[in-house]
This record gives C-alpha cells, structure tokens and sequence, in this order.
C-alpha cells in the first residue's frame, strides 16, 4: 500500500513537472521537409497506423499500474575491455547493456544507442535510475567511429554520454530525420540524419541503411512525433548486421528481410513488454523477437533493451526467461539466439560462400544531403 501511495505521488509530481510552465524546454527539435507515406509535413507516424500510448493512457497506465519491484542496485563489475580494432571481416559483437551495443568489424567501431548516465530524462527527479552498471567502463572504449541513434528517447539518446564520445573521439553520429539540429546544438559537429530508406557509406565497403520501425518520438511534451525514429543496417562484407532499436512488430521486418537476408547478426529487444494492451504498438515482445529472428533469417541474434532501467512493468529476468520459452516453441537454439551477461561479447562467423554485391554509393535524398554534417 506504501509502496502504491509512493509510486501515485511520484507520478503525480512527474505530471506536473512537465505541465508546469516552461516544459517545453525539454522537448527537442522537429522536422520540416517534404510529406511522405510517414510523414504528413508535421509528423511522423507508423505507415501500418499502430500508435504509441497517448498521454491520457500514460497517466492512468502510471496511476494504476502493477509494476514488478527492482532491487535499488545490481552489482556486477565490468567486462575486460574491447579489442582496439577488428580487421577484415571478422566481428566481434559487445551488448554493454539496456540497448547499447558495440560492433566492431572492418576496422570500425560502430556504437548504436550509447547510455552511461546514472539515470535517463531530462532530470533525475522522475527519471528511470540506472539499476545495473555499464558492461563495459566508459574510458575502457575502443576509438569510437560511429554512432548510430535508433531514436530520441532518452535511454536511446543520452545527451550526456554523446558530449562525453564527441569529447572522447569525435565520431559521426548518424540519427533518423530531425535530430541533427538538437545535436548540432549539442556542439556535436558531425552528425547526419537519414529517412527510411537512406543509405550512406561509411567506407568503400561498409555502408549504413536507416530502415524502418513501429515505434515513437518525444524529449518533452511539445514535440511528440516531431522526430523520425528507426533502425540500422550495417552492409559490410561477411554479411548485414541489423540493429533494431526500440520497435513494434510490423511487417516492415519482412521488407528488411527481403532486402538484406539472410542476416548475419540481429540485434531485437526483448524487455519493456509489459502491459501488452499499452506496450505491444511499441515494443516487441520476446516472443515477438524471436519471430523477427526466424523472418530475418538471422544467422545469430541477441536480445537487447532488458534488465538495466526498470520502464515498463516486466519483472526482472522475466524477458531472458520469455525468450527462452519461445526459442524452445520455434525451435532456435541458444547459440543463435543470444542473451548475453551485462559486458558480454561474441565473435560471429562470417556468412558461408557470402558473395554480396554491395552498392556505390549514397541514396541519401538531395535536399537532405545538402545540410547534412559529415567528416
């Protein structure tokens, strides 16, 4: 009952931190360009017309809800650190946790979604507090080249970890459409956002595919959906990586399928499930991940965004033990579907007699190429 009393108040005082005046001065910055199939020239919206939680459902789900308790505090030490570089096409994959990744392959050090704050929002008051601790310690990383943002949430867009890699290395931070204004704003200097759809090169043989995704976008309460959200394909000899970010199940895993499989390695959620009534236009479930594996035709996968930010009302080990159940139901054994330990790493074998021919060159749009920020 305490428990329930402490959690409404928290809720209350959430409500009207961001009703208050000036609230604005959390949300981030919007898009303007040309309408398309998922954008009406104001915002962007899920082409199969799943929505998010509206706000009025997010107050009663916060008031009402039946959250699983989290210890305050999950030891662990960290793993040792990364190899500076990976040559050729080998790969070598780090899930530092919650849904930060390093990927390593080709000599590039790719980082999508990197979050080592203690917390994630705009202020500790009614932020999620971090629970376990970063896999990997932030000075142990090797030269980041890239950074990929899924989308503008905060455990996703950590302002604070992006000034510490600028500081630290300076890489190119690739977001989806709106996003370049608020990092640039940042002092972040070399960033560039993409569409769905957009491809860019990183090397002359590596390149990188914004695809799509069923999710959503806000920093505050004035710019919901203002911002494109999105995954990654890295297309690099040895075979595509996937990087799903936050996201719905939609029939665009198919289209990627389509396009890029088989996969050599996925990267899907599998956590913040929970309810299935508010959750399931946003977030996959782990059963729903799997399926996305089996579609994708993924030579090996591992389950992210679990078991570090308690965000939705899943238990703790409640994802890991769902995904098990499902790879026994579809059949995919766990040396192809992963859940690796915070800091955990694994070597993924390139595609057997991969012969791929991988495209020249950008089909970024024109309009959008020309602003962009690029080394």
């Amino acid at each position: 009952m305490r428990r329930n009393l402490y959690n409404a108040a928290k809720t209350v005082a959430i409500v009207a931190l961001f009703a208050a005046p000036g609230c604005c001065s959390f949300s981030g910055t919007t898009h303007n360009g040309p309408v398309s199939d998922h954008f009406d020239g104001d915002v962007f919206h899920n082409r199969n017309g799943a929505r998010e939680m509206s706000l009025d459902e997010l107050a009663e789900w916060r008031l009402t809800r039946d959250k699983s308790e989290w210890p305050d505090v999950i030891p662990g030490e960290p793993a040792d650190a990364p190899p500076t570089r990976v040559k050729g096409d080998s790969l070598r994959v780090t899930f530092v946790n919650h849904a930060t990744v390093l990927f390593q392959t080709n000599g590039l050090n790719i980082l999508a979604d990197p979050v080592w704050s203690d917390y994630v929002g705009p202020v500790e008051l009614g932020s999620q507090p971090r629970r376990r601790p970063p896999g990997i310690l932030f000075e142990d990383l090797p030269p980041i080249d890239v950074v990929l943002i899924s989308h503008n949430h905060y455990d996703h867009m950590d302002m604070p970890t992006l000034k510490r890699l600028w500081d630290a290395h300076q890489p190119l931070v690739v977001a989806p459409l709106g996003n370049h204004a608020l990092l640039y704003e940042e002092g972040i200097q070399k960033a560039i956002e993409l569409d769905w759809g957009d491809r860019i090169p990183l090397t002359q043989e590596v390149f990188l595919e914004l695809t799509e995704a069923q999710h959503f976008s806000n920093r505050g309460m004035c710019d919901r959906n203002k911002t494109l959200w999105g995954g990654f394909v890295i297309d690099a000899p040895g075979g595509p990586i996937y990087f799903a970010g936050d996201t719905g199940f939609g029939e665009f895993f198919k289209d990627i399928a389509e396009e890029y499989a088989p996969l050599r390695f996925a990267a899907i959620p599998i956590g913040a499930f929970r309810p299935r009534e508010y959750m399931e236009g946003i977030h996959v479930d782990p059963d729903e991940a799997l399926q996305a594996h089996v579609l994708l035709e993924s030579r090996v996968s591992m389950g992210i965004h679990y078991n570090t930010f308690s965000l939705a009302d899943d238990a703790l080990g409640e994802p890991e033990a769902e995904a098990r159940a499902a790879m026994e139901r579809y059949g995919v054994p766990s040396d192809e579907f992963l859940l690796l330990p915070n800091g955990g790493s694994v070597w993924v074998a390139p595609i057997d007699g991969a012969e791929r021919t991988i495209a020249i060159g950008a089909t970024i749009k024109g309009e959008r190429k020309a602003n962009a920020r690029t080394p």
